[in-house]
Formats: structure tokens, C-alpha cells, sequence
């Protein structure tokens, strides 16, 4: 007989074609998901906040990097079908392509994957910074929506971010796909 301490509940597992096939059947109405190493993820409702910064941060990039690149908002960036992983930052910064259209977007398309954080900081922080620098994501970007910072994360060794700046209001970023910008923060 098995004690309690001694159980465990598996949850079940899919692949990116079965978590595309679900979304595109409905399974996912209203919710924000995603698929990490198979497992769905369901992330919480969008506050007023979130959506205010999504949207402001958004604009900024888009007037920033016009004609240099894609900006995508919450739309997949990491599909991978060996780990089972479909990740959907709040923004990504995506080298120029027409091949979006006819195929998803890969890992190394993305130049800055950027995270809205007030109720999901501790997860983008650990478990969904990991994912990125495994996937090798070259910049992620964290708004820390409570304490009005941005974490900025890079310099990918050995799967993992060796460098974190953090931003104060009024302080300038220079991305790496971009030494030539200089975008202020929190303006």
C-alpha cells in the first residue's frame, strides 16, 4: 500500500503539434498559455498595469527600431518540438524576415524576449529566464512592474545570463543587436 508521501501526481504531458491543435480547437479560450518541456502553463489575467506598460513599451520600440526590426506582441518566439517548450513573452524584438509567414519563429530570431512582471515576477525571473538562455535567447528584458525597474539580461555562458543591469526610471538601455540606440527608460 502506498502512503501518501509516497504518491505522485503526473501531470500529463504534450507535444507542441497537440498544444497548437488544442488552441486551434478552442481548449484555451480566454486564457494565456503556454507549453513548458510539455507541461501547460496557465498564466494569470492581464492586469491594468500590465496592459498599460505592455502597450507604452510597445509604442516606444516600435518608434525606436522602425524598418530594424520586428516587434511581436504576445505571440510564440521559442517553438521547439524536441523539448516541447512554446513560450509567448510579453514582447520580442525579432530580426527582420518575410519567413514569419511560413513558419514559427525560432530562438534565434529573437534579439530581446521581454517580460511584464507584477504577478509572475519570481517564474519570469527563474524558471522562464532559464528557458530563454537555454534556448539561446541573447537579451531578455524584465519589467518590474511593482518597483518600476527594468532587469536586463545578457551575456548568454554556459546557459545561463552573466550579466543583469538593472534600470531606474530615467536611465538609457543600449541593445546589443542595437549599440547604435540608446532607448530611455521609463520616460
Amino acid at each position: 500500500m502506498l502512503t501518501q508521501d509516497k504518491t505522485e501526481v503526473l501531470a500529463p504531458r504534450f507535444t507542441v503539434q497537440q498544444f497548437i491543435e488544442m488552441g486551434e480547437l478552442g481548449y484555451f479560450k480566454e486564457q494565456h498559455v503556454e507549453l513548458v518541456h510539455g507541461e501547460i502553463i496557465v498564466m494569470p489575467p492581464q492586469g491594468f498595469q500590465h496592459a498599460e506598460w505592455l502597450e507604452r513599451l510597445h509604442e516606444k520600440l516600435l518608434a525606436a527600431l522602425q524598418g530594424q526590426a520586428r516587434i511581436r506582441n504576445q505571440s510564440p518566439v521559442v517553438v521547439d518540438t524536441e523539448q516541447n517548450d512554446y513560450l509567448e513573452p510579453d514582447l520580442s524584438v525579432l530580426q527582420k524576415s518575410d519567413e514569419y509567414a511560413t513558419r514559427h519563429v525560432q530562438p534565434r530570431d529573437v534579439q530581446i524576449a521581454i517580460e511584464i512582471s507584477k504577478t509572475t515576477l519570481r517564474y519570469d525571473r527563474t524558471e522562464k529566464l532559464a528557458l530563454y538562455a537555454f534556448h539561446g535567447v541573447p537579451e531578455v528584458w524584465i519589467l518590474n512592474v511593482d518597483k518600476g525597474r527594468l532587469e536586463v539580461y545578457r551575456d548568454l555562458r554556459d546557459g545561463e545570463y552573466a550579466s543583469r543591469i538593472t534600470l531606474e526610471p530615467g536611465q538609457a538601455i543600449t541593445p546589443i543587436a542595437f549599440p547604435e540606440l540608446k532607448l530611455e527608460w521609463w520616460t
